[in-house]
């Protein structure tokens, strides 16, 4: 594989199909090679990409199959999450994973869970704990990127400053990764986002409650809070990055994303004639650097979305 040549590049063999999806690592740079930087390459060119390295790290990842464009490459996947000083780090490895899950879920179409319109109902934001907020309310009222009418108190600033997308991207662009999308412009209603009914604390399209808190790393001040018991949110359900899965409301939307051909397919599951058997599934993964086997739990059942009809 000619990608074998390029450590920045996992997967990027030529004569591959122009939509097929490139994973590219974003977590080293190299002067010498013009086309390193690839994530603000795409990124001041407009690509349509979803997280940033509010963590350890610098992944992000396309959202869907990209319509709008016939680019080669348009189909990407940054992956910033790993270091060659985490080998044999158990605890880094299933981390690794679960980045990898969450990007992936981009990639096929999944949205941020924490970021649904109606997660207000579910999830405390906690603006003030994300890491700039300081800095950023320091400059509101200077406004040297001019995004304020003139005549707004500080404290109306204040509150635009996590709820209103020029504000947020202006002075803390973090926040975008955790404001809900019809603040952001992208309410369902537009067809690009749509989610299980009701809230799932459980799925691998959640941040959890400290990514990008500055509390971070000692476990305080948490940017996410579940309301119904005031315990803290993590990706994929669970504190322990070895515990983690996919939730059944992630396989649902999944299912609804991407609906058997056969039209008589949900009919026949609900007669019993058809049964979806969850099984655990070998994953081996080949890296130059990370190179180990795992197993992938069956998905766990969610208390709150379950199955394709609760979608």
């Amino acid at each position: 594989m000619a990608c074998r040549d390029n450590p920045h590049v996992y997967c990027n063999a030529p004569g591959i199909d122009d939509d097929t999806l490139r994973i590219v690592d974003s977590s080293t740079k190299d002067p010498s090679e013009p086309e390193t930087d690839w994530l603000n390459y795409y990124l001041r060119e407009g690509w349509d990409l979803e997280d940033n390295a509010p963590g350890d790290g610098g992944s992000q990842a396309t959202i869907g199959y990209q319509y709008y464009s016939g680019k080669a490459g348009r189909h990407r996947l940054f992956f910033g999450h790993w270091n060659t000083e985490w080998a044999g780090d158990e605890g880094r490895r299933f981390a690794v994973i679960a980045t990898l899950m969450h990007e992936l879920g981009h990639v096929i179409g999944l949205r941020h869970e924490h970021q649904r319109s109606d997660r207000d109902q579910y999830l405390d934001f906690n603006c003030q704990n994300l890491v700039g907020y300081t800095e950023a309310t320091e400059k509101l009222m200077d406004d040297p990127k001019m995004v304020f009418p003139k005549g707004m108190t500080y404290s109306e600033r204040v509150k635009e400053l996590c709820h209103t997308y020029d504000a947020t991207e202006a002075y803390l662009p973090v926040a975008l990764h955790f404001a809900r999308d019809d603040e952001m412009g992208m309410a369902e209603g537009n067809g690009r986002s749509a989610y299980s009914i009701p809230y799932d604390y459980d799925s691998i399209m959640n941040y959890g409650s400290f990514m990008g808190s500055i509390g971070e790393a000692d476990g305080t001040h948490p940017v996410l809070v579940r309301k119904d018991n005031g315990e803290p949110l993590w990706l994929g359900g669970s504190a322990d990055p070895a515990q983690l899965q996919l939730s059944r409301g992630d396989v649902a939307r999944i299912a609804q994303l991407y609906p058997h051909p056969d039209p008589n397919a949900e009919q026949q599951a609900a007669k019993g004639l058809v049964k979806w058997a969850p099984r655990p599934m070998k994953v081996v993964m080949r890296d130059s650097v990370l190179d180990f086997e795992t197993t992938i739990l069956p998905p766990r059942p969610s208390s709150t979305a379950a199955t394709k009809h609760d979608l």
